[in-house]
C-alpha cells in the first residue's frame, strides 16, 4: 500500500479479511498478500496496487480513515458490505464493485448449479451492484451478464504481473521428452484433470510426459504425477519447467462460463503455451490457434495433446506465441486501464 502526499486521489480496497490476517500485519504483510488471501484479490487487489501508486494514486486496503475518493468491493458482497457502501456513498465516496464470479443467479438446488451463490449472496450482491458507480468484470462473459443489471459495467481483465512471473526463468532451448505438463490450481478443483487419466497415465507410463501439478494441497488423481505446494514466491519457478500448460474446466453453466484467463494466463507469460477447456474468455488468448487450443471432448484433448507432442514445429510456434498473446493482459496495461477508469470517476474526464 502506498502513502503519497501529492496523489491523483484516494483509492481503497475493501476485500475479505482472513483468520491469519492479524500475523500478517505483525509481519508487515497486507491481508490482501498471496500468501494469505483469495486468488481473485491478490490477483486484482495486490499485484494492481504498486502500478497505482507509481502513477500517483494513494492505495489503501480495509481502512476507512482518510475517507477515500473510490471505495472497490472486491469478494466483500455480504449483507454489511451492503450497508457499508450505502454510507459510504452518503460520504460522497464512489463506489466500484469488483466481479469475479456470477452471483447474479442462484443455484435453485439443481445439479447445474452447483458452484453458485445462494439466494441471499445473489440478493446482498444486486444490492450492493445497485449502489455501484461503476461495476468491473473479471470476462467478457461476466461483462455481458452484468450489464443487465448495470449502465456503466467494463471489462477489467485478471492480469499476470512480469515483474513477479518473469518470462526469463523459462530458458528452455529444445523441448524434448519427457515433455512436462503443468497444472496448477485450487485442489478441489481438480476433477477435471483427473477426468484425464485415461489419456495422461498411458503417457506417464511410458515417459513421454511429466505432470506437474502446483497447489495448496495434494489433490486425488488417477495417474502418477509430481506434487509442488503452492507459494506465490517459489510459483514462477515451479511453472517455467514445464512445456504445456494443460487447464481442463467444467462449463456446465453461467457460473463456470464466467472464469477469467488467469489460470492459462500465468503460464503463457512465462512463455509456456496451453491446451485448455471451453472457458469463453480463454478464446481471448487461444481462440486463433497460434499459441494452444481449447478443447471441447475427451477426443480433442487427446488429438491436440498428440500434435503438441509429435510436432517440434508446433511446439516451437506455440512457445514463441504463448507470451506475445498475453501482452495485452499483463499488469502494467492492466493497471493504466484501471487507473482512466479511476480518474473518471474522481474527475469525471
Amino acid at each position: 500500500m502506498c502513502r503519497n502526499y501529492s496523489s491523483l486521489g484516494r483509492v481503497t480496497w475493501f476485500v475479505p479479511d482472513r483468520r491469519s490476517s492479524w500475523i500478517s500485519r505483525i509481519l508487515r504483510r497486507p491481508c490482501w498478500h498471496p500468501d494469505h488471501a483469495l486468488a481473485s484479490v491478490w490477483i486484482r487487489g495486490y499485484q494492481i496496487a504498486p502500478y497505482l501508486c507509481n502513477m500517483g494514486w494513494q492505495v489503501r486496503c480495509n481502512v476507512l480513515d482518510p475517507l477515500p475518493d473510490v471505495a472497490i468491493f472486491l469478494r466483500r458482497y455480504r449483507a454489511e458490505d451492503v450497508s457499508l457502501a450505502r454510507r459510504l456513498k452518503s460520504l460522497g465516496v464512489k463506489i466500484v464493485v469488483d466481479v469475479v464470479v456470477n452471483y447474479f443467479d442462484c443455484r435453485d438446488g439443481t445439479i447445474e448449479g452447483v458452484g453458485r451463490a445462494s439466494r441471499e449472496q445473489v440478493d446482498n450482491f444486486r444490492r450492493l451492484v445497485d449502489l455501484a458507480d461503476q461495476v468491473w468484470a473479471v470476462s467478457p462473459f461476466l461483462q455481458q451478464i452484468a450489464s443487465q443489471f448495470h449502465p456503466k459495467v467494463y471489462f477489467v481483465s485478471d492480469s499476470v504481473d512480469p515483474a513477479h512471473f518473469d518470462h526469463r526463468l523459462h530458458t528452455k532451448k529444445t523441448i524434448r521428452p519427457p515433455f512436462v505438463l503443468g497444472w496448477a490450481g485450487v485442489a478441489s478443483k481438480a476433477a477435471a484433470l483427473a477426468d484425464l487419466a485415461p489419456i495422461l497415465k498411458p503417457l506417464v507410463n511410458a515417459r513421454r510426459v511429466r505432470v506437474l501439478v502446483v497447489s495448496e494441497k495434494r489433490p486425488v488423481l488417477g495417474f502418477p504425477f509430481q506434487f509442488r505446494r503452492w507459494w506465490y514466491s517459489r510459483f514462477p519457478r515451479d511453472i517455467a519447467v514445464c512445456d504445456l500448460c494443460i487447464a481442463p474446466r467444467t462449463v456446465k453453466n453461467d457460473y463456470e462460463r464466467g472464469h477469467s484467463i488467469f489460470k492459462i494466463g500465468v503460464f503463457m507469460t512465462m512463455g509456456v503455451p496451453a491446451l485448455a477447456g471451453p472457458v469463453p474468455a480463454y478464446d481471448l488468448l487461444l481462440g486463433d490457434g497460434s499459441a494452444g487450443a481449447i478443447c471441447k471432448s475427451t477426443e480433442e484433448w487427446a488429438y491436440h495433446l498428440s500434435r503438441f507432442l509429435s510436432d517440434s514445429h508446433l511446439q516451437n510456434t506455440w512457445s514463441k506465441n504463448a507470451r506475445r498473446k498475453m501482452l495485452p493482459f499483463t499488469t502494467p496495461r492492466i493497471a493504466q486501464k484501471v487507473s482512466k477508469l479511476l480518474s473518471y470517476l474522481v474527475t469525471g474526464a
